[in-house]
Parts: C-alpha cells; structure tokens; sequence
C-alpha cells in the first residue's frame, strides 16, 4: 500500500529540537492513530530520538552492555540488520539496477524484489521499559553511530566502525545515499498495512550522508525554527550549511520533499487563550493554540512574513520551489495559514520526565513521580492541568499531519 504521509524533520542548526519534537509527534500520531503503524527512521549519526524511545537519558539500567545512558544501553542490543545502517546497507546491496549481466539476465525469469522493510525495523514496544507505555504500532529504525560514514563523520565517533558500518560505507562509494532514498521509499510503498513515516537528520546535511535518505524517502519537509532572527536567516546565509541552498542544489539532481509545515519550537507562552499569529490583521493567518509573550509574537509575525517575501519575490533564488502547494500561496496570510504552527517552551518538570525516562507526553500520567535508575532519584509530578495542556498543543499539531 503506498505511504500517503511521511516527514523529514530539518534545521541546519543543532539544538533546535528536531529529534525531541520527531519523538513527541510521532508517538502522538501512533497513540492518536492505532489503525496506522508509524515507523521512525533515524538517520541521524547522534541518535537522539532511538535514544529517547528506548529508555530515555537516565542512568544505563543495567550492567551490561557498557552505555552512558538506558537508551543507548537498548540500541546496542538491537541486531545490526535491525537498525538504520542495516536497512539502508540492505536496500543499496539488493537493488537491481546494481545488478551485473548475469543476475539481471537471470532476473529477467524471477522478478527482484526489494528487501521487505520490516526485517529490518524493530517494534518499539519489544524494546522498550513497560512503563514508557509506548504505542504498539510504533516502528524504529535505530540510528546513532553506524550511520557514521566517511571521514567528517567517522572523525566523530571515536570507536571502531562495526561490520554494518564498513557495508555501508562501501556502498556508497559506488551508489549514493539519495539512491537509497528512493529504493527506501519504494519498500515502503510496498509494504501491505498502512504506514506513516518519520524521519530524524543531522544539522548538517550535505556532510552526514544519511541525512540525505529522507530527502528522497520522505515526502514532506517539517523546517524547525525558533523566533530568533539570527538563527532563522541562518537557513538561506550559514557559511558552512545554509538549508535553503542545500535543498535548492540537491533538487537539481532528484526531487527532494517539499517544506510542509514550518515549526516554531519553544516559543516563549504567555497564556492558554489561542490566537491569530497576526493578531486581527488579516483575513487568513495561522491559528496558534496558545498566546505566545508580544515580543516574541512579533518577531514570530515578522520571520514569516519574510519568509513569504524571501521565498516568493525573490527571483533569484526562488525558494518557493521548495514548498508544497505554493501555486496556492498569494500573501503573507495564506502562507501563514498553509504552513505555521507552534510549540510553546513546555514546562521543565515535563520535559525532564520525558526525555530522561523515555516517556512521551502522550504517555504520561498526571500526579505520578517518576524514579529514575533503580530508584535512586524521582522526577515529577506533573499536574493534571499542565499535562492536558502539552497534550493539547501537541494534538493540534499532530491534526495538521
């Protein structure tokens, strides 16, 4: 069954909240959609959201195998076959048009066939502690360190690349990591159930080479921003790794996911009422689920009006290619209300909970404190109010998916 939806989430800067907002959303879908099954795939080399979902930042759980913290602990015990760097080394090694004469000869009587994704993915929950209470549609292909191939990201990682690294490598030597982008996206199409698709990558896209897969797996683009001009202009002027052009000069050579949904992270909250991005200035605009503080309300406003402006009068470097539906887009209030949507800064107490144990704020419970590592040190509760909030904010971004 083709895949109607799948999600690149991008930035090319660290620490603007790819992973942690890929993780809340997509346990949000699978909690809010248990007739889909929703796979995450990790292509990032850091593997902040495997981590996450595994058993969170807390102190390992157990003796062995040697980790610094209790997801990383569980990615280790997952079979290489089973990870990211397995999937893809796979999809690269299977693909027929890499074939020689002979076994594309032999095939003309037996049809290839690309290797079935879910051999290679791994069920959250088979993984996972009890009490995360993760999704039981919930898929993962694990990232993190055996994606680190070639020498900017090897210098990273200061171990021995494992034996699916060394593959790996080696195959994208001859092919290319937007190949296995496009083998990936057509195993998933596939597949018989219905699937959704997320997709983590690294800041540094034209350096991490599996952070390309997603631009040609996925079919939507989800852009972090947060309401700082300087780190927004960073998306069309970094010096190293401006997005804008990245995606521009890859879309020459394939067609790479279009931006879908702009995500404002950790803005600044005044109060619960929602509010008109600007304000009663326009007939169309983004609707945001709480009312951010006025500066940052403004500064919200003005990036995406210059966003509009960048991207749609500017023939030069003509952007708006890299949006969906933007033959649609005539002003600043349709793009505000096609793309915009918004997560306030969540409270500390919350975010502690869910990233140091694993647990997604879909899966929390209200009042409940949490013991961190056998029991030594609790975190929590949080109360009933402000966990209906946080889920509420995320389900309104989780109904735009």
């Amino acid at each position: 069954m083709p895949v109607a939806k799948s999600y690149a989430f991008v930035n090319n800067r660290g620490g603007t909240g790819k992973s942690l907002c890929l993780y809340q959303l997509a346990t949000a879908y699978a909690h809010a959609h248990p007739e889909k099954q929703v796979l995450i795939v990790d292509c990032s080399t850091q593997g902040d959201v495997s981590e996450y979902v595994l058993g969170g930042t807390q102190e390992p759980l157990k003796d062995e195998p040697k980790a610094t913290t209790a997801g990383s602990q569980v990615m280790k015990t997952i079979p290489p076959a089973k990870t990211a760097a397995g999937l893809f080394a796979a999809l690269l090694k299977d693909d027929p048009s890499g074939m020689d004469i002979s076994r594309r000869f032999s095939n003309l009587f037996h049809a290839p066939s690309l290797p079935n994704v879910k051999d290679h993915i791994v069920k959250v929950a088979e993984y996972s502690q009890k009490e995360q209470k993760m999704p039981e549609n919930l898929w993962l292909a694990a990232g993190g360190s055996t994606l680190a191939v070639g020498a900017v990201n090897a210098s990273t990682i200061a171990q021995e690349p494992t034996e699916v690294t060394k593959e790996l490598a080696r195959l994208v030597q001859t092919k290319s990591w937007s190949q296995a982008g496009q083998l990936l996206a057509t195993a998933m199409d596939s597949l018989p159930e219905d699937w959704v698709a997320f997709y983590d990558t690294d800041a540094e896209i034209s350096e991490r080479g599996a952070s390309q897969v997603p631009l040609r797996a996925a079919k939507s683009l989800v852009l972090l921003l947060s309401e700082n001009w300087r780190d927004y202009l960073r998306i069309y002027n970094d010096p190293v790794n401006a997005l804008f052009p990245v995606l521009t000069y890859f879309n020459t050579k394939y067609q790479v996911a279009k931006v879908d949904m702009i995500l404002f992270n950790r803005v600044g909250k005044l109060n619960h009422n929602p509010i008109m991005l600007h304000g009663a200035a326009q007939s169309k605009d983004a609707e945001l689920p709480f009312s951010p503080v006025k500066v940052v309300q403004k500064n919200m406003g003005e990036i995406v009006d210059h966003m509009f402006g960048y991207c749609w009068q500017n023939m030069d470097s003509n952007f708006r290619l890299l949006f969906k539906d933007a033959q649609d887009i005539n002003n600043e209030g349709d793009f505000s209300h096609r793309y915009v949507c918004s997560f306030y800064n969540f409270p500390e107490v919350a975010k502690e909970i869910s990233v140091l144990k694993g647990t997604p704020f879909v899966c929390m419970e209200a009042k409940m404190k949490y013991k961190l590592s056998e029991g030594k040190q609790e975190v929590g509760p949080v109360t009933e109010e402000t966990l209906k909030t946080i889920c509420d904010t995320v389900d309104s971004v989780v109904k735009r998916l």
